[in-house]
Order: structure tokens, then sequence, then C-alpha cells
């Protein structure tokens, strides 16, 4: 399993410590993102005590950002099976329990999601990611049309596991232009390829602790836009759904309808843009790729 380590040094040894109690964990790649305090220290021990933990860096010890960090772990990546966690989150012991028959039960099973939990600092628990059942689904197909008409969160990042063929029969990993949403946009075309099972749905996996320093916090109108035209970009304009194209105009809505405070205007801008979009959608999607990369300055 991959854990990406930046600046996280009161974290990282509880981190790892969580991981490690598991009896289904092979390895342990800590991948240092350039770290300015001591957590490259912390990982040296950590990796002293437990031949399982392995450290790598970017070339001259760089901070090169999450998603290529955890794109270099899966290059390194020994196992057959890839989960991973930020190094500020903790597994529970029943992390990879149902993961473990499903993946022995089904030859056909390439990736199994769980539930997670959010912590807050003052306590605070809230479930994460959804608790539907895939089950019943009869297709491929139909599962990705269902997720993405129906904004269905597949797991936190720390609590979907992943046959390391998944990886190994696509093009690009963690997309390294996005430093916020580059999992759900990730997540979504794995989607397009590979059924997603359902795994331990009625109590959480992992905890995702929410403090200052993540980076959630400093989602933006530039970061959703951004994920929106590298998600076209990675599966081509000329190969989008027409069920993909609404799911883009509806969060290209909901960017600018989330700002406004009256509840009855926000939801009239959110459903009214969508109605008039998309009854120009080939061309609104068109025009919206071309000149947003130009304005964000995206490049491959």
């Amino acid at each position: 399993m991959i854990i990406p380590v930046f600046n996280r040094e009161n974290f990282i040894k509880n981190c790892v410590s969580s991981v490690l109690k598991l009896p289904q964990v092979g390895e342990v790649i800590l991948v240092d993102d350039g770290s300015s305090d001591r957590s490259y220290l912390i990982c040296e021990e950590l990796s002293r005590a437990n031949s399982k933990v392995k450290i790598l860096t970017h070339p001259d010890r760089l901070n090169k950002g999450v998603s290529a960090s955890r794109n270099l772990g899966i290059r390194h990546a020994n196992f057959e099976f890839i989960s991973f966690l930020d190094s500020d989150d903790i597994y529970l012991s029943n992390r990879f329990e149902t993961d473990e028959k499903i993946f022995s039960n089904n030859t056909d099973a390439h990736v199994a999601y769980s539930l997670s939990q959010i912590e807050t600092e003052k306590g605070k628990k809230t479930p994460f990611g959804t608790t539907y059942d895939t089950s019943s689904i009869q297709s491929q197909g139909d599962f990705y049309k269902l997720i993405l008409q129906n904004e269905i969160i597949l797991g936190h990042i720390s609590s979907v596991t992943f046959r390391k063929i998944v990886f190994e029969n696509l093009n690009k990993w963690f997309d390294e232009r996005l430093q916020l949403h580059e999992d759900t946009e990730l997540w979504n075309r794995i989607s397009r390829k590979y059924f997603f099972f359902s795994s331990q749905l009625q109590k959480p996996v992992s905890i995702y602790y929410q403090h200052q320093l993540n980076t959630i916090s400093a989602r933006s109108m530039q970061s959703e836009l951004k994920f929106l035209l590298v998600f076209i970009d990675n599966i081509g304009l000329k190969n989008l759904f027409v069920f993909e194209k609404k799911y883009i105009i509806y969060h290209f809505s909901r960017v600018f309808s989330n700002p406004i405070k009256n509840s009855f205007i926000r939801r009239l801008v959110l459903h009214g843009s969508q109605i008039f979009l998309n009854l120009f959608r080939n061309i609104f999607v068109s025009i919206y790729f071309t000149f947003g990369k130009r304005f964000l300055g995206l490049s491959r």
C-alpha cells in the first residue's frame, strides 16, 4: 500500500502503525514529497524498524505533489493489490477483511470500495462514501452511468482496493496537473473500464482526519473547473458519452450556483443553466474545453 508524505511529522507514525497491524499488508511504500520538517527522518526510523516499510523520493528530493507521489509508489509496488492512505489518516482493523473475501471469491473483481469516516478536530464523526450496493447492477456500462448520473461517491481514497493490473491497463494514473479532485478524476476513468464491487458498507474501514492542513480546505471555483477540463482531456472530447457531457454541465453549473446564498435563486441558477446548456451540450462542451484550457493554462 502507498502513502504519500509531505510535512506530516505529527501524524506519520500513527498512520503507519495502523497499517502494519493488518495481516493482509505485504509492503508499505512511503513516498516523501520533499518534506521540510522531520517527516523524512521519521520515515527512515519506521523503515529501519520494519522491513515492510520502504521509502521513495523524487529526484533531488523535490516536491512534486500528491499525484506524482502516488504514481511513483504505483511504479514500485510489488504485490498483486494496491491501496492508498494519506499520511495524516489511518486504517481501521477491518480495512481489508471484506475485500479479501471479495477478491478470493470473484476472479473478475478488480476494484472494491468500502465506507470511510471523517473525523474533525472537535471529534465529530461523519460517514464518508456511499452505502449503495452495486451487486444488483447487470453491466459495467450501467454501473458507470449510474454513478455519474447519481453523484455516487465510491469511497474515500483510503477505502478503495485495486488489483495492480487495473493500473497496468491504464494509459495514465493520477493526473499530475491536478492538486485537488485527482482521485475523483481517476476513479471516473477507472469506472469506465472496471466494475467497483461493494465491500464493507456497514462500518467504516478508515478514518479521514479533517484539520487545517488538509488540502480539501483549498478547494475553489478554479480547482473544480480544472478538474472538469482534465477529465475531458483524458477521455477525449470525441469519446465522451452523452451522460458524461451532462455530468460536466451539471458540475459546471454547480460551480457558479454554489456561491449564491439565497437557496431559491441558487436552485434556479443550477437547474436553469443545466436546461439551457444541455440544449447545446455538444457545442458548449467543445467551447468550454477549448477556451478553458487556454484560460487555465492547461497542458498535457
